[in-house]
């Protein structure tokens, strides 16, 4: 794709004309366009946190059972359940008309942060959905935070799977715009389960090499874990 098509593509998506029409017209892949517009965003969302100019914040979710455990916050409709060492928090922020939105999925038990996606501009119904299809994933409602709480969430699970062995996702970089800058005094949060590691091997994980990696850093015995079955 060469600049004047690049050029061409933003031009008619700052009109509003849809990722499919604009293919059509310059007769590419719609792929390519959203790919396009998608670099794009996230490039002007890491100019903007750079330079401390940042959309207006429109909702900073967490999954309850987390709010509670880590943070000490409860939801509005009393939900009360055990922690499943998981955290999901989306964030959205107001961009003209539409949201531009990030989502971090957090293991504060052991891994850190296992994904991060975004950004990525939805209107505010698909938002609604994307937070009410996630949040339903753990049985449980979301509940409204801060960002220096969501801050102290990702940044905690991060440092504390560091001390393991284990990285954060590489899209945490391109994400970590929209939180902003980190607050100059970072709340503190627990991580691990009862003052240990504890793992639950998930579909996509390497759950040999990550016990490998588990057993070098604590020691056998000094760490919980739960392997999938099949």
């Amino acid at each position: 794709m060469d600049p004047e098509q690049l050029k061409e593509i933003y031009r008619l998506r700052d009109r509003q004309v849809s990722p499919k029409q604009i293919a059509r017209k310059l007769g590419l892949r719609p792929v390519e366009v959203s790919a396009a517009i998608r670099d794009r965003a996230t490039s002007e969302a890491i100019a903007r946190a750079e330079r401390g100019e940042l959309n207006p914040l429109k909702s900073c979710l967490i999954n309850a059972s987390a709010a509670q455990h880590l943070l000490g916050v409860a939801s509005g409709d009393g939900f009360k359940d055990e922690p499943s060492g998981m955290a999901q928090i989306i964030i959205a922020r107001q961009d003209r008309s539409q949201l531009e939105v990030c989502s971090f999925l957090i293991d504060y038990w052991c891994l850190g942060l296992k994904n991060a996606l975004g950004p990525r501009k939805l209107s505010s119904d698909k938002f609604v959905s994307l937070a009410r299809d996630s949040f339903h994933t753990f049985n449980e409602p979301g509940v409204e935070i801060t960002l220096e709480q969501a801050w102290a969430v990702i940044d905690g699970a991060i440092a504390y799977a560091d001390k393991l062995g284990f990285s954060p996702h590489e899209d945490f970089e391109q994400a970590k715009a929209i939180l902003g800058k980190p607050p100059e005094q970072m709340l503190s949060v627990e991580c691990g389960k009862d003052g240990k590691p504890c793992y639950f091997s998930g579909p996509y994980d390497d759950a040999q090499a990550i016990m490998q990696q588990l057993t070098k850093a604590v020691g056998k015995g000094n760490f919980e874990f739960t392997m999938m079955m099949g």
